[in-house]
């Protein structure tokens, strides 16, 4: 973490414990206030570095907010693959013509389905 007397601050990220697309997604939501830049350091680190776009802000309390903001959507990228799998299956789920958890269902279902569509075709105009 640094910050300098014209309140530009910059802070540098290992890429190994906080993926790049979460820091950029964290920095996203500071460019109201800042212009921010991205520099490569080597391979594992990246500094992001906060220029303000207006009157000079608390460069630590920025520091302070936007870390929490990289850990924060860190954790949401991390949830994200976590419940992938259940995710696909919710809307595998609602896309699908038939049950995919209870296939067995299907039979009575699509009976009275057709019933139904039946009743409606028959029906007096």
């Amino acid at each position: 973490m640094e910050a300098s007397a014209n309140t530009s601050c910059s802070a540098r990220f290992d890429v190994r414990v906080h993926s790049l697309s979460a820091i950029k997604k964290a920095a996203y939501k500071f460019t109201h206030a800042f212009s921010v830049r991205f520099e490569t350091v080597d391979q594992d680190h990246v500094i992001v570095r906060f220029l303000p776009l207006q009157a000079p802000t608390a460069p630590l309390d920025l520091l302070d907010a936007f870390h929490n903001e990289v850990l924060d959507q860190d954790l949401r990228e991390h949830l994200a693959e976590e419940t992938k799998g259940i995710r696909d299956l919710i809307i595998a789920q609602a896309f699908s013509p038939i049950s995919l958890l209870h296939p067995e269902l299907e039979t009575e279902q699509g009976e009275r389905a057709q019933a139904y569509r039946n009743t409606l075709e028959n029906a007096p105009t």
